[in-house]
């Protein structure tokens, strides 16, 4: 396959023609890619290669099976009509995982991002031999031969090894439903003719509403995941070569009160010990009575009906659960800040679970930052917005992050 550069040719080539031929190939396969149909003519000019060297590499890339030519254009000027260029979409494949509380869940798209089909697994026990039986059974169900298969990205909504992907632990997954912690090398073995990436599912979020933001979207962008756990993630600019970069972020395990209750993860008093759904549905269980039926596990059932009855009574502004809210929001902001002022956030992003709650929740913490806070950021504000999780989206980022990998021009 023409488009992927292994360490050993960058090691062995340096800056050889080989090298510079792979890195205009990928240059013009990504351009295809973000702007399709494209003619050769529009590449050359976008790019500056010459008409002959575009023409050269893009016949490589047909006869490779990569792009496709889909038949004429509008041309402005007299003269033959240029010849439209596309991506192959059945070229390749990516698989996403998404790893939960007894079970999990894959997704399958191609390379122009279309979704081809998932298959969610729940089961109380299951190892990374189940998860690839399951990939297999979806490349077969859409007959499509293991080969295609050129990426996999597992979205883990915990701690991991960055050098070697092993997983190491999850607040919010039972330590006997999770995953063997290998799952990665497993994969790798299994498939090895794709590559295999892990995120955690808050620094996929973060990106996930950086991409819907678009040419609009603030950075330093802070986003935050608050459901059974709390999870987060930074896009930053990278001033020197005009890119932005998303870093996972453990927002969920900053300390805001020493005296608080203990964390799975061996601290006391975590922002996620305190501002956690449960930790949320409890406090209005125990000073508002509300009897709510709730459990701590990722993905319980149960926690989106208490949820919405949290969402009433707030709505209602009933007297003996708004303390609770106001409490609640407090605590959230004393975290909130911490990173604001740390890494100089422009926006906050909120989602999972609590943007249930709505725009005059949005409003409270927006409030609160302003009478009890001070903010050390560059423009001394913050913009807040809350932002409802959808799992397709998510799924969709992780793919794109593997598709970026992927191409990347090296």
């Amino acid at each position: 396959m023409m488009l992927f550069i292994s360490d050993g040719e960058r090691i062995h080539y340096g800056f050889s023609q080989k090298l510079i031929k792979n890195s205009n190939s990928t240059l013009l396969f990504n351009l295809i890619r973000k702007e399709m149909p494209i003619s050769r003519a529009a590449l050359a000019k976008k790019t500056r290669l010459s008409p002959t060297t575009v023409s050269i590499l893009i016949d490589e890339m047909i006869q490779n099976k990569w792009i496709c030519e889909t038949g004429p254009g509008e041309n402005s000027d007299r003269g033959r009509k240029p010849i439209l260029l596309e991506v192959n979409a059945s070229r390749g494949y990516v698989i996403t995982i998404e790893i939960y509380s007894g079970g999990y869940k894959c997704t399958l798209y191609d390379i122009c991002l279309k979704k081809i089909g998932d298959i969610g697994v729940r089961m109380a026990t299951y190892n990374s031999r189940d998860i690839c039986s399951t990939i297999s059974e979806l490349l077969e169900a859409k007959h499509i031969v293991h080969d295609r298969l050129i990426g996999i990205h597992v979205i883990f909504p915990g701690l991991f090894d960055a050098e070697t992907g092993k997983l190491r632990f999850s607040v919010v997954i039972p330590f006997d439903e999770m995953v063997d912690t290998n799952v990665v090398e497993v994969l790798k073995e299994q498939f090895a003719k794709a590559i295999v990436m892990i995120s955690n599912n808050g620094g996929v979020i973060a990106f996930s509403e950086f991409i819907a933001e678009g040419d609009n979207a603030g950075v330093p962008l802070l986003s935050v995941n608050i459901d059974e756990g709390i999870s987060g993630g930074m896009v930053l600019n990278d001033a020197r070569n005009n890119t932005k970069i998303c870093l996972p972020l453990e927002i969920g395990h900053i300390i805001v009160d020493n005296d608080g209750p203990p964390c799975k993860c061996g601290n006391r008093g975590c922002l996620e010990t305190l501002c956690s759904t449960p930790a949320l549905f409890h406090a209005l269980n125990e000073r508002a009575g509300l009897g709510l039926k709730f459990r701590e596990t990722f993905g319980a059932e149960c926690n989106h009906a208490a949820m919405e009855i949290a969402a009433s009574h707030f709505r209602a502004k009933d007297p003996k659960a708004m303390p609770v809210f106001q409490d609640y929001v407090y605590k959230l902001c004393c975290g909130l800040v911490s990173v604001v002022n740390l890494c100089n956030i422009k926006c906050i992003h909120i989602g999972g679970s609590i943007s249930k709650l709505g725009s005059d929740f949005a409003d409270l913490i927006r409030q609160t930052l302003r009478e009890h806070f001070v903010m050390l950021n560059a423009s001394l504000d913050i913009s807040l917005e809350l932002f409802s999780n959808d799992n397709e989206r998510i799924c969709r980022t992780a793919a794109i992050m593997t598709m970026d990998e992927l191409f990347k021009n090296s």
